[in-house]
């Protein structure tokens, strides 16, 4: 694997997450969901800021795609009801987004 994808990079930081070391993706420790970056079949600049999110027990290549945005702005007020600074947190999750939005896309 290369280097992780900045949201990915970004929910590995925070508490609630756990990094995987063979993939780009990171662990849930609370309901044991696996997130990974999206892989839009196009080219759309707004997929870009999809996650996947795969359940325990859901079918590895049919992950639910949601919304990036959506997803890291309820991990940053999550992140803060375990004592994480709800300012600092915010702030480097919108860094993260605008490192998201140079990530190269891969083509298939």
């Amino acid at each position: 694997m290369s280097s992780r994808h900045p949201i990915i990079a970004f929910l590995a930081g925070l508490p609630q997450f756990e990094a995987l070391l063979h993939e780009d993706a990171v662990l849930d420790l609370r309901s044991g969901c696996i997130v990974s970056r999206c892989e839009p079949a196009s080219t759309e600049a707004g997929l870009r800021f999809r996650l996947n999110v795969r359940w325990p027990g859901h079918a590895a290549p049919n992950p639910h795609p949601v919304d990036a945005y959506k997803y890291v702005a309820l991990q940053v007020q999550e992140a803060s009801h375990v004592g994480f600074d709800l300012k600092l947190t915010a702030e480097s999750a919108e860094l993260a987004m605008i490192a998201a939005s140079d990530w190269p896309h891969e083509e298939a």
